[in-house]
């Protein structure tokens, strides 16, 4: 069931995935975790390093990288997003995967990200 909270959750969820902008209110402390073997794969802590993470997304795909949020399911502290993501780059690599972003909530603000690919395989050809 949605509530007018959680709808609020998956609008943040979407806006904060694609809007580097949308950091400017994070905690500073928050740190957002890619798993893998590529070039995006990492530990990104703080605001200027998520937000710079969040850019080379778009600069590596030359601004085709996009995210269409599936749902979301959240409480006060967690929460929930599987999203599809896709995008091209150079050479052909095409992206078109579901992803889960975990993300624990401090004063309503996300703190820690743990982005999970679905398909790690096919996320780590594509960021290689």
């Amino acid at each position: 069931m949605r509530t007018p909270r959680s709808s609020a959750r998956a609008s943040t969820a979407s806006s904060w995935v694609t809007s580097p902008a949308s950091w400017a209110s994070s905690p500073t402390d928050a740190v957002w975790h890619v798993p893998g073997a590529n070039a995006m794969a990492g530990n990104y802590r703080g605001r200027d390093e998520i937000i710079a993470f969040l850019r080379r997304t778009a600069e590596l795909t030359g601004g085709t990288y996009r995210v269409a949020l599936l749902w979301v399911v959240a409480d006060d502290e967690h929460t929930v997003a599987v999203y599809r993501a896709q995008g091209e780059r150079d050479g052909g690599r095409a992206l078109d995967i579901e992803q889960a972003l975990l993300i624990e909530l401090r004063d309503g603000r996300w703190a820690d990200i743990r982005a999970q690919p679905l398909d790690q395989a096919a996320f780590d050809a594509f960021w290689a």
